[in-house]
């Protein structure tokens, strides 16, 4: 797609779509494929299977276009954040990323965009990349921005197997080779509604499900998942390492463009000393690697886990906004009680506590991440 020359705001047309057809998707699926920015949240894909998840009629596809060409779409449905009627992108806390697309982050579009949604009502838009929040911050002053997560990333290419240390990676292979008849990686593409149901019933077998913190035993999620194999099971990856043909550990992930996001991990906890999770981890970068993949994105949240794979990570920006000022007021003291709350549960083995909730600062947000990781 050719760079974009805007000299005038007047040259972007603002339209509402409010009835998917297969012409507007072939567009959107065009904007996606032809932008560098572009993840597997802004797919047509993802929006289409939370309406299918969560039986949403209802939605307002807020959309920028220059002539026949679509430069911006922010896909929203309505909901409620703290008791407010707001816009929202699809997905509640299963989604990763921002579903808002702007061709080259133009930050004329972008803000067209938002000064749009506000003309019909509240916005609360959640895990904005640094670069929109950066330009939300210069021109939507009125909205407040909050850090929502840490995504601890590898930069396949230059280390596929980032910082894990000479000592982690010994532990890792002697289990390997001492396991060698044992083990069996498993690298999944195809039929992936069949192996879907063996990332479930491993679910059962998880140290997840012994601390209450399964998902598929909502059977809300469970349609998600199902959704999501029925319309993007082109970017879509189910991986395992089995153990005597048994499956003890699984990642469900998107691969798009050159990127990797694990998006669902478990074990079953009976193989707890068997390090499954970085056995997989290791044995999947080593894949992605031989794939060309660029980047490993294990999502939001930082743990010891990922700490001990990489150094390297990205924030993400929550978004609120509203024409009145109470409801502003109301949501950062919301806000602030989210980030007492950081503060006083510590984890010295996240950073999440540190930067959980805290007001973006434009010129201290890259400083965040100087001699901050976990030892």
């Amino acid at each position: 797609m050719k760079k974009l020359e805007i000299n005038k705001f007047d040259s972007i047309e603002l339209k509402i779509i409010r009835k998917l057809d297969n012409d507007f998707i072939e567009k959107w699926s065009n904007l996606v494929n032809g932008s560098v920015h572009a993840h597997f949240f802004n797919t047509p894909a993802w929006f289409i299977s939370c309406l299918n998840t969560y039986d949403i009629n209802e939605y307002y596809i807020f959309v920028a276009y220059q002539g026949h060409e679509l430069v911006g779409i922010l896909p929203l449905v309505k909901e409620k954040k703290f008791g407010i009627d707001v816009f929202v992108s699809p997905g509640r806390r299963y989604l990763e990323k921002s579903t808002i697309l702007v061709i080259d982050n133009n930050y004329q579009i972008l803000n067209k965009l938002i000064n749009e949604v506000g003309k019909h009502g509240n916005i609360y838009l959640t895990e904005l990349s640094e670069e929109i929040t950066h330009m939300l911050s210069k021109d939507q002053e009125e909205g407040l921005l909050t850090l929502s997560s840490i995504n601890p990333y590898i930069l396949l290419k230059d280390n596929p197997f980032g910082s894990l240390s000479e000592k982690q990676k010994k532990r890792i292979t002697g289990k390997i080779r001492k396991n060698l008849g044992n083990f069996k990686f498993v690298h999944i593409r195809n039929n992936l509604g069949f192996h879907l149901q063996t990332v479930f019933d491993l679910e059962t077998r998880s140290s997840k499900k012994l601390a209450n913190k399964d998902s598929f035993s909502d059977a809300k999620i469970r349609k998600l998942f199902t959704s999501l194999i029925n319309y993007a099971k082109d970017y879509i990856s189910i991986d395992f390492i089995l153990y005597k043909n048994l499956p003890i550990v699984s990642s469900l992930g998107f691969i798009f463009k050159d990127r990797y996001l694990a998006y669902y991990t478990c074990y079953d906890s009976n193989f707890r000393d068997y390090f499954p999770g970085k056995i997989l981890t290791y044995f999947m970068l080593t894949k992605l690697s031989e794939e060309r993949m660029e980047v490993f994105d294990f999502s939001r949240g930082h743990n010891s886990f990922k700490n001990d794979f990489t150094k390297n990570w990205e924030f993400q920006y929550d978004f609120y906004f509203s024409k009145n000022p109470l409801i502003i007021l109301w949501w950062e003291g919301i806000n602030s009680l989210r980030r007492m709350k950081q503060i006083l549960i510590k984890n010295d083995q996240s950073l999440d506590n540190d930067f959980l909730f805290k007001k973006y600062k434009s010129n201290k947000s890259s400083e965040l991440k100087v001699n901050l990781a976990v030892k």
